[in-house]
């Protein structure tokens, strides 16, 4: 049995073995799974040859009859050996080519059940998120009284949303946050609201409110359909521009949904996002949908006149001058004591924002005072609070969740390829790229394909080493 045995081993462990060549961190995460099987393997040889042999040394002695049940159970198993599956494994022998066609048959069956969407697939489930966020971006200048009431609706309809969970507005209200020993049967347990943050990103117009909910052992609720009635119960609200709700993941990095927009001006990038997050939000399962180019405070824009040209103004010196005269120009820098005190020369301005700027004098190279009115076109526009970089080149994120009980991270990457990219790509003039969980599946399953070939080879070459044939391992395999 030696040698039947460690190929068996063998060829397990090499079954097991490409899962070793995943990189990045779902390698890191599934390495765990061979290191185990490679394990269990060794110890299961060790106690095949060293430990199992001393036990079945006991069974030399005198036989013991067997018992009413083990005689009866010999008479049903030797009954159904030598009847019912002899005949079955003739009939497939005799009608081999039966057999092999009724085998590539179901194969083809399968596969296309895969292939059509009908047996669904998941990359890394994520286990059931306990945190929450609902990310609120409001319009630009919306004072923060405004913002402190709308953040108040919003949390109220978090908790509307947990009493109709729990049995509809019959259900008793309860302080906010405020959770007993006996108060299993809740959903929230905290929410904390926070403004001037949404992730990552800063800035005077955005808010999040972040929730944490009962344990998931704990509650009879499950977080997905919790969101989706209280996304259904957020209150339409003067001044907001949009609230999106997320659980956060744990497991692999990246979002379900991950279009990256790239190569191309940063108003044409924002437009592209704003026209793929419609998109999406039209599909069914999909929310949590934000990009990471967020608009931030009023901007103004200068652009240099013809007649500012033909003076000797450049756009760089203008800038310089506007700064100087709101910055302040160094005109000196003296030690005083231990301390080095700069001065600043700032012009007064009459006016504020545009009036103020449009009431400024700049210097022209020739030593002339003009208005500046005169040298620059001023025009205001929203701006952008964070510019994202990947590699140097100008980019948006735009992400989303997804309810896996309704569609899957491939089913939406197909539709959006459809529906909306090619189009998009066009009409802005950028490329587009999937990242996220889209890009960590297509990197693993690169990574297995090469493996798996790597790994056939090995069976192959332990199965014509114990078999001692170049064609029986195929039949085996």
């Amino acid at each position: 049995m030696l040698l039947p045995v460690l190929a068996a081993t063998l060829t397990t462990q090499a079954a097991f073995m490409p899962i070793f060549l995943i990189r990045d961190r779902i390698g890191d995460i599934m390495s765990a799974v061979p290191l185990v099987v490679t394990a269990v393997l060794i110890a299961s040889i060790v106690e095949c040859f060293l430990i199992l042999p001393g036990h079945l040394r006991h069974g030399f002695g005198k036989p013991k009859p067997p018992g009413r049940f083990r005689s009866g159970f010999d008479r049903m198993l030797n009954g159904f050996r030598d009847g019912g599956f002899r005949r079955f494994v003739e009939m497939t022998y005799n009608w081999r080519y039966t057999t092999v066609a009724t085998t590539v048959g179901s194969l083809i069956v399968v596969f296309g059940f895969i292939a059509g969407g009908h047996i669904g697939f998941r990359f890394f489930p994520s286990p059931e998120p306990e945190n929450i966020r609902a990310s609120v971006v409001f319009a630009a200048g919306v004072p923060r009284a405004q913002q402190k009431n709308a953040m108040v609706a919003i949390e109220n309809s978090l908790y509307k949303a947990e009493r109709i969970m729990l049995g509809g507005d019959a259900a008793p209200e309860r302080p906010k946050g405020e959770v007993r020993a006996d108060d299993s049967s809740l959903i929230v347990q905290l929410s904390f609201v926070k403004f001037g943050a949404n992730g990552r990103t800063r800035g005077d117009h955005l808010a999040q409110v972040d929730v944490q909910l009962i344990e998931s052992e704990s509650r009879v609720v499950a977080t997905r359909d919790f969101l989706r009635v209280w996304r259904k119960n957020l209150p339409k609200l003067a001044g907001v521009e949009r609230i999106s709700l997320a659980g956060r993941r744990h497991g692999p990095p990246g979002r379900d949904v991950d279009v990256r927009l790239e190569n191309a001006p940063v108003d044409k990038l924002k437009a592209a996002s704003e026209e793929v997050k419609r998109v999406l939000g039209g599909y069914p399962g999909v929310g949590g949908i934000e990009d990471d180019l967020p608009y931030g405070k009023q901007e103004i824009i200068f652009t240099l006149t013809p007649r500012g040209a033909a003076l000797g103004f450049t756009s760089q010196g203008v800038g310089r001058q506007i700064r100087n005269a709101f910055e302040g120009a160094i005109v000196t820098r003296f030690a005083r004591d231990d301390e080095e005190v700069t001065v600043r020369l700032l012009r007064e301005f009459r006016g504020a924002g545009l009036t103020g700027l449009e009431n400024l004098y700049l210097r022209s190279p020739a030593g002339q005072w003009i208005p500046a009115e005169e040298v620059v076109d001023l025009s205001e526009r929203t701006g952008f609070s964070l510019i994202q970089r990947k590699d140097g080149v100008r980019t948006v994120s735009v992400t989303a969740d997804l309810d896996t009980e309704i569609t899957s991270t491939p089913e939406i990457i197909q539709r959006l390829e459809l529906d909306i990219l090619p189009e998009v790509s066009e009409k802005y003039g950028l490329t587009y790229r999937f990242k996220g969980r889209a890009e960590e599946r297509k990197k693993s399953f690169a990574d297995l394909k090469v493996g798996g070939y790597l790994s056939l080879g090995i069976i192959y070459i332990i199965l014509a080493w114990v078999l001692g044939s170049y064609v029986l391992p195929f039949a085996v395999m």
